[in-house]
């Protein structure tokens, strides 16, 4: 049984680095996978899977992974319920960067097709309540998903549209993007979110009478309606209270930070467990430090922390390890600092986003004393 149990750490780690919970730079998931040189290989297999179609064979998948991971025969109940968990979530990890068709292709095979360093685009999963998830790069007209309509407009937006019925049941949904790529969606309500790379917002297919509630992991820009009901954002160890507004949240597990930014309007901004409130104008930026629980509020230039939809970077004396961080998310790399200096070296600059990334890197390197080389899915800073 010790051997059932080790499997369901294996799988439970893996999941939360590649949907993004966990950060591959992070000390447990570097000590799982230097502890045994099959955990190398298991992390490599799963990312060689090529792009899973929308008619993926769910059976013949969980026999690819169970094979790898060396599952028990499907009579462990309990085993069986956690790897489907696992596994639908490393569907949409998997699925925004490579196509799953068959075991038959070899592993060199798929290497050769794989093309790193490209700048990202418009793609998304959506998981409604039957946890089945559905492909947003194809667009689809007005179906019913969870009791709501549904139209999904490929490379553009997803709206849900409650069609003036009321939904007899609340249920929740999650909307995934993954690395590489950005997503709009447009809530009953007409709340429209712009979701960064990397990034998961978890909401339900109708809002309550009282509020109106989500869930944030990662970056994304809301414009929330006015509609006399709160609108609530929970992220990152705070709650965001808004009536109606234009405002920024940047709160990737990967920070030692919380960012809110807001543009118009103003929010309410509460720690769970502390009876403080804190209230935004224009203009202002919430910095809360995950470390020691400090907040700071200042004025600011709002355009830089909102650049990003407008399909700009832009740096201001910031960090090379926060820069790269957020360079690694939109152009699905990752990245390896052979001096840790470099991690504390300060950069200001702009690029379009769609940018070629040997221009950024090149471009830092000119201002900065870096140089880089780039090897397959990694870049090397020294």
């Amino acid at each position: 049984m010790a051997k059932d149990e080790n499997s369901l750490s294996d799988i439970d780690i893996l999941y939360r680095v590649l949907c993004g919970d966990e950060n591959e730079a992070s000390p447990e998931f570097q000590e799982w996978l230097s502890s045994k040189q099959e955990n190398r290989h298991l992390f490599r297999k799963l990312c060689g899977l090529e792009k899973i179609s929308d008619s993926f064979n769910k059976k013949q998948l969980y026999d690819e992974i169970s094979t790898i991971l060396d599952f028990p025969s499907m009579r462990h109940r309990r085993i069986v319920k956690q790897l489907w968990v696992a596994l639908s979530i490393l569907v949409i990890g998997l699925s925004g960067l490579y196509y799953y068709h068959s075991k038959n292709i070899s592993q060199s095979n798929l290497a050769n097709e794989i093309t790193y360093f490209r700048p990202g685009e418009k793609m998304a999963w959506l998981i409604p309540s039957d946890g089945n998830p559905i492909n947003l790069s194809k667009s689809f007209k007005r179906q019913v998903v969870d009791g709501v309509y549904v139209t999904n407009t490929a490379g553009k937006e997803l709206r849900f549209d409650a069609g003036g019925a009321k939904v007899k049941k609340t249920n929740q949904m999650v909307l995934f993007v993954p690395k590489g790529a950005e997503y709009e969606v447009v809530l009953c309500d007409e709340t429209r979110i712009h979701l960064n790379s990397e990034s998961r917002l978890t909401f339900t297919n109708q809002f309550s009478e009282q509020e109106r509630r989500v869930e944030l992991i990662g970056e994304a820009f809301f414009e929330v309606t006015r509609d006399g009901y709160p609108f609530i954002v929970q992220s990152g160890q705070q709650n965001v209270e808004v009536l109606g507004t234009k405002f920024n949240i940047n709160a990737y597990p990967s920070n030692s930070y919380v960012n809110t930014t807001l543009l118009e309007g103003s929010v309410r901004i509460q720690r769970p467990y502390e009876e403080k409130e804190y209230i935004l104008e224009p203009s202002s930026n919430f910095h809360l430090d995950l470390s020691d629980g400090s907040v700071t509020v200042s004025q600011v230039n709002p355009e830089f922390y909102v650049s990003w939809i407008h399909g700009i970077f832009l740096f201001r004396n910031q960090p090379l390890s926060e820069i790269f961080s957020q360079l690694s998310r939109w152009y699905n790399f990752k990245v390896v600092y052979e001096r840790p200096e470099i991690c504390d070296m300060h950069f200001s600059g702009s690029a379009e986003k769609e940018s070629d990334i040997s221009y950024l890197l090149d471009l830092i390197a000119t201002v900065t004393d870096i140089k880089y080389r780039m090897d397959k899915d990694t870049v090397f800073l020294y």
